[in-house]
């Protein structure tokens, strides 16, 4: 039987149309980037991608968060 926890991937609204899976939340917080403080994915993706920028460290979770919200960003937000 496999064991999954399936509230991991519950999305959570940030209170500001925003839509966050909860384990996307807890690495942004490891990190110090509170998902409530962002009423845009651009804005997120930005501080992201400088972050991940600015350090020499293998910041692999975080990419990972950045990537899947770079894809939610530009499947709920271009016009196809």
């Amino acid at each position: 039987m496999l064991d999954i926890n399936y509230n991991d991937y519950l999305s959570i609204d940030n209170q500001k149309g925003l839509l966050f899976k909860k384990s996307d939340i807890n690495i942004l917080s490891n990190y110090g980037f509170n998902y409530k403080n962002y009423s845009s994915y651009n804005e997120l993706i930005f501080d992201l991608d400088n972050y991940i920028n600015s350090t020499y460290e293998d910041l692999e979770d975080l990419e990972e968060v950045l990537i899947r919200l770079s894809e939610q960003n530009y499947y709920n937000n271009t016009k196809k």
